[in-house]
Order: structure tokens, then sequence, then C-alpha cells
């Protein structure tokens, strides 16, 4: 064998044997790593002349003109500028952000990652942190709302006590629904607290909030068009008219002439009548206008749509601009438009429950603003003209109304203290007439009467509702505010006294208020949570028990004929109609008659028209609950068929012990000074500050 051939088998050799021992690198990713860390260390320099393993280069990111045109950027070694943007001579830069993905995966990942921050800025429950548990200082999320013993929540567990085949578990079963936990007092009553969770755990809720949220996006942006076809077809007068025949007698927190200020065809209506020059100072007109409309329109005789279209742009607008002036800025016109969003719950938006009740909160931000530009005290007559006097004391007899009745309602504190006030009583004539003088209509009577029924029940709440019970109560103010009671019905205009043989809407309507005021005022001797305190004599007669038994009847049956629009528009009518409902379960647990039991399905059957004429829409969380009460405890009250298999539950009887009355001329003198406010020649109310809070 040659030299030649020798080289050329022992290079083939070699080369044979280097693949063999490079074979298995091809297959290992770690030993192909591996192996080329070995090549790069093997063509460095020394180890002793190296710091340390070259770390390899980050790629810049692409230029703005190559990331337009998705093209590969390439940076030379040394220069800032790509080789794209150096051959075309463009300015190289980095600033521009980076286009949106629009595929699915980074839509759902978009998505996802919102999703997770709206969640850790949201405060944090117990069931979020896992720490909750260890730490007693941690978030629990809101505090529940307070209902009192006088709310219909908090006496439906002492009512449903007195009927005989009723069960606790009933009750239970109730309370898991609306999440309502009921407590003991120290002042040994009951409250019941609202449990306010997560909204979004409540699909239906969700449901019908995010129906309501897009009703108001497509009302903003499309509100003018929607308004201007409203107009055309006459609508909103007929609404405004609406409330101007059934509403504004009753509660007259806008005057005929403030009507007609934000509604010039009504004015051309009422020449005839005597509405008063226009008023001093405007109210806000667009808002005025839709809280008129809203409450006119919660009527069942109004086309839902109709209320869906303005319940929807209220919305909006108080959450928009003019809203937010509303509420911070206090002026007569805002109050007057806050009184008027407080006279029914379903004028407010859906989240009551979150909000703490905005019916309420609202409510006592129109007294707060009615206190702070002065309207609890008198003006002299030459400050300012007459007629801006009178529309103060109309307006002021208004929030009282409103103070009174929701604090009753929702078993709370009242908000305004007559102590501290000097105000006059309202007029019963145009603001524009003066005191003494005698005008031929009198639109604002039955406002006047209200207001005298609604201080009335101010002290009741304070003498028989109050922490501290009857401990501090003396015999005195008991028996003057009965008699006070039964003077305010006797001394009742002959045009407003209830005729159960003739219809009469405002008659029937301060019958049906009237009844429920003396029942709140029999009941903390009827059947007290606590014993009355030893130093009290004072007992109601029997013959005040069977007078609210037969008016709670009349009233009853006055509102299944005829008290439909005011159920659904104004609040103090569906809590007065729950009352008379509750005398005739009394009732029947003691004489157990058939007609007793046809009044107790009559109220039902008008609550259960009223709440299911807004089961569908979102803000009737309200009208459902009250009407899953009612439902219970009537038919607790049908399960008692046999009355011979049943005893008598004389507990409820009133006892009239024979000394109540035999030492009262000899009784010391109202400590406090209270006399009655109520007398034959008064026209308003008289001086407000010579009546108890």
């Amino acid at each position: 064998m040659s030299a030649a051939d020798n080289i050329l088998s022992s290079s083939s050799t070699a080369a044979s044997q280097n693949k063999r021992q490079s074979s298995p690198l091809r297959v290992s990713p770690v030993a192909s790593t591996s192996s080329h860390r070995i090549r790069q260390d093997s063509t460095s320099s020394p180890p002793e002349s190296s710091s340390g393993p070259k770390q390899r280069t980050r790629i810049q990111r692409a230029c703005d003109a190559c990331r337009n045109k998705r093209l590969k950027c390439e940076y030379e070694r040394g220069s800032s500028t790509c080789i794209r943007c150096q051959k075309s001579s463009v300015l190289c830069q980095a600033i521009r952000p980076a286009p949106t993905d629009d595929r699915p995966r980074a839509k759902r990942h978009r998505s996802q990652k919102v999703s997770m921050e709206r969640r850790d800025t949201r405060s944090p429950t117990p069931e979020d942190d896992d720490s909750s548990d260890e730490s007693p200082y941690s978030s629990q999320g809101l505090e529940p709302r307070f209902l009192g013993s006088t709310s219909l929540s908090g006496l439906t567990a002492l009512t449903l006590s007195l009927l005989p085949n009723s069960t606790r578990s009933d009750l239970n079963n109730l309370d898991d629904r609306y999440a309502h936990f009921r407590v003991a007092l120290r002042s040994d009553d009951e409250a019941v607290l609202v449990g306010r969770g997560d909204m979004e755990d409540d699909r239906t809720r969700v449901k019908k909030k995010q129906r309501l949220n897009e009703t108001v996006n497509v009302v903003e942006n499309t509100g003018q068009r929607l308004g201007a076809s409203v107009l055309k077809e006459g609508v909103i007068q007929s609404l405004i008219h609406s409330y101007r025949l059934n509403i504004l007698p009753l509660s007259p927190i806008l005057s005929l002439a403030e009507l007609c200020s934000i509604e010039p065809s009504l004015g051309y209506a009422l020449q005839s009548e005597h509405i008063g020059p226009p008023p001093p100072n405007p109210l806000p007109k667009s808002l005025t206008r839709l809280a008129v409309c809203t409450l006119a329109a919660l009527s069942r005789q109004v086309p839902r749509h109709i209320y869906h279209s303005l319940f929807a742009q209220l919305t909006a607008t108080l959450n928009g601009a003019e809203g937010s002036r509303l509420m911070r800025t206090s002026s007569l016109g805002n109050v007057q438009v806050l009184l008027l969003l407080s006279s029914s719950a379903e004028m407010h938006s859906s989240n009551t429950d979150q909000g703490g009740g905005l019916s309420w909160l609202r409510s006592g931000l129109a007294i707060r603003m009615a206190q702070d530009i002065g309207l609890h005290r008198e003006i002299a007559q030459d400050t300012i003209p007459m007629q801006q006097i009178n529309r103060r004391r109309r307006v002021w007899a208004a929030c009282i109304i409103s103070d009174r009745w929701y604090a009753i309602s929702f078993g709370r504190p009242m908000a305004i203290n007559l102590f501290d006030c000097d105000a006059a009583g309202p007029s019963i004539y145009a603001d524009d007439i003066g005191h003494g003088v005698r005008a031929k209509e009198a639109p604002y009577q039955v406002h006047a009467e209200m207001a005298k029924l609604s201080i009335l029940l101010g002290r009741v709440i304070r003498y028989t509702y109050s922490p501290l019970g009857m401990d501090i109560t003396i015999d005195g103010q008991l028996q003057s505010l009965s008699d006070d009671l039964a003077t305010w019905r006797h001394n009742i205009p002959n045009s407003l006294r209830f005729d159960p043989n003739v219809k009469g809407v405002f008659p029937g309507l301060l019958h049906l208020l009237a009844t429920c005021v003396d029942f709140l005022f029999l009941r903390a001797f009827l059947k007290p949570i606590k014993p009355i305190p030893y130093q009290l004599v004072y007992r109601p007669e029997v013959s005040q028990w069977h007078d609210i038994v037969s008016h709670s009847a009349q009233a009853i049956k006055w509102c299944a004929a005829e008290g439909a629009y005011y159920l659904d528009t104004w609040f103090p009518v569906m809590y007065s109609l729950t009352w008379c409902f509750i005398v005739q379960l009394h009732s029947y647990v003691e004489r157990r008659s058939p007609e007793t039991m046809e009044l107790i399905q009559m109220a039902e059957s008008s609550l259960r028209q009223w709440a299911e004429n807004v089961a569908d829409e979102p803000n009737s969380d309200n009208a459902m609950r009250v009407l899953a009460l009612v439902s219970l405890l009537s038919s607790a009250a049908s399960r008692m068929n046999d009355p011979a298999k049943e005893t008598n539950n004389t507990s409820n009887q009133v006892v009239v012990p024979s000394s109540a009355f035999s030492d009262f001329s000899g009784s010391p003198v109202d400590q406090f000074g209270w006399t009655s406010m109520i007398s034959s020649n008064t026209q308003g109310l008289g001086n407000l500050a010579q009546a108890p809070p």
C-alpha cells in the first residue's frame, strides 16, 4: 500500500470515529447545549483571562417603521439605526405603542386580565382573603341595614306568634330568602338586620340590572329623540295632568304655579283657578319635569314601556352632572326635587340594597338641605314676600310628613325635632294669599290635615316606640295624645270627612292613614314587648279597639275600590294598608268570623296587585318582600280552619283597670309644657313649636 492510500484510510477512519462520537449529541438537547458551550469555551480566550461566560445579546425591539410593515428589523453592530431605515433615509425610532392583537386568544387573555384586576381592586371579603379567619380586623363587606320593630319585616314575627297554627320554620324560610337576621336589643325589642351580599352572586338580579343598564345607555344616546317622540304623543302632558289632579292636592311639594312653570300648557287649562304668581326662584326644570312624570307613571294605568323610558332617563340624569349638582347644592328647588324622588321606593335605581335604601337617604338629604336654608325657622313677613313665606312653610311641612312616615316604616329615628323649630304650619290657600285672608278655593287643605296627622304620628313614635319605651313617658303625655287623636278626627273639615257610602278619594285616604296611626298608638298597650312601667296608669278604652277594627275594615274596602293609584305612587299608603291588614288578623284570632277572613284576603289581594305590577322591574325587591311577608301571615291565618279545636286567645284583649283615670285630674301637669296644637280655628298647623317632637 502506498503512502497516499495510508493517508486516505487513516483520514476516513478518523472521520468515522468522529461521526460516532458526535451522534449522541444530536439526539440530546442537553448534550447538544453542553457541547456547544464546550466548543465556545475552546475557541475563546483562556479561562484565567476571562471574567465569565459570555452572555447572549438581547435583541432590540423593532422600530416603528418596521413594526408597522411587519418586517424584520436588523441593526448593525454599534448602530442605533436599523438597516432598512438607513437605506430608506427614514427616522428610526421606537416610541409608538404596540398594535392591538386581534386574534381570539389575545382577546380572551385581555378580558381575563381586566377581570382579575377588577377583582383585585374590589374590597376583600372573607371568601377572597385566606387570612380573614386569623385577623379580627379584616374587611367584612357592607354593613347590614337596620330595620326596627315598626317596620313590616320587624312586626312579622310578633304578629305570626299570635296565630296558633303558624310555625317558626315558615318565618325562617322567608328570612333565609331575603337575608333577614333577627337580633334582640337591649330594650327587649327585636330588630331585623338585612344582609347585603355581593350582587354578583344573585344571577337573577344581575340580569335585571344588566337590562336596566342597557336601557339607560340607550336613553343616554337617544334621549333627545325619545323625548321628542313622547312629546308628540302627548304623554308628558297627560302625566303632568295626572300629577296635578291626583298627587298635588295630597302632597303639594310643587304648587300649581310651580307646576305650570315646568309645563306651560297646564296654565291654559287652569285659567279659571287662582294659581298664584310664578315662583320667585326657579326650579331645576328638566329634572323636576322628569321626576313628576316618572312619579305619575308608577300608576298601573300607565303602560310599562313609558315608565321604563322615564325611569331609565331619570336614573341616567341622577347619575350625571345634573344629579351631582342636585346633591351638593342647598336650595329650595333642590329640596322639592328630593322630596319628589322620596315619594316612592320605585323612583330609585336597582341597587337600593347596596345603597342602604336610596329613598331613605334622599329623604334625609332633603331634610338637611331644608335645615341648611332655614326652612325650620319662621321669618318675619317684612323680610321676604308672603308668597315665599308660604312656599317655605308648605315645603317644610312636606319634610315633616316624609320624616315621620319614613321613620315609622323603617323603624328608625326621626330626623326632625320640633323643639328646634318655630315655623308655622302650611296655609290651605295659594301661596300669595296672606294670613287671615280667606279665598274661595283651598287647594292645600289635604296637605294641612296630613301634616297635623304626621305630627301626631311623631308623638306616637316618641312616646311608645323609642328605645327607652315608655320608661320616660308620663300619663299626661299619653292622655293628651289620645285626646289629640280624637280631636283631629272631630275637627276634620266636612269635605274631607270619610263616609263609607260616598265615594271620595282624599277622605278615604286620610281615613286609611289615621287608622294606621290610631293602631300604632294602641298596639303599645295591646301586646307590649316589655311590661308597661308601673308609674303609668293610663290604659286605652275597649271602645277604641272596636273603633279601630271597624275603621280598618272600611279602609281596606276603600283601598280595594279606589286606592290603587295611591298604592302605586305614595309609600305611606302601602304601609298603612298593611297595618290595617294586621288589625284584621288580630280580630280574626279573637272572632274567627268569615267576614274578617274576607277582609284579610281583600287586603292581601290589593297588596299582591301592587307588587305584581312591578314584579319584573329591577327595583322590585321592596315590593316582593312586602308581598312575601303578607302572604306568610295570610296563609298562617287561613290554616285556622276549625275554631272549635282552638282556644280563644284572650291575651290580645285590651285590659282597662278600674283605676285607670281615677286620679288623672290630680296628676302633675305635663312637665315639658306639651299642649295640644290642634284647634278648630286653626287654618294650618298653628305654631309647630307647641307640638312635641
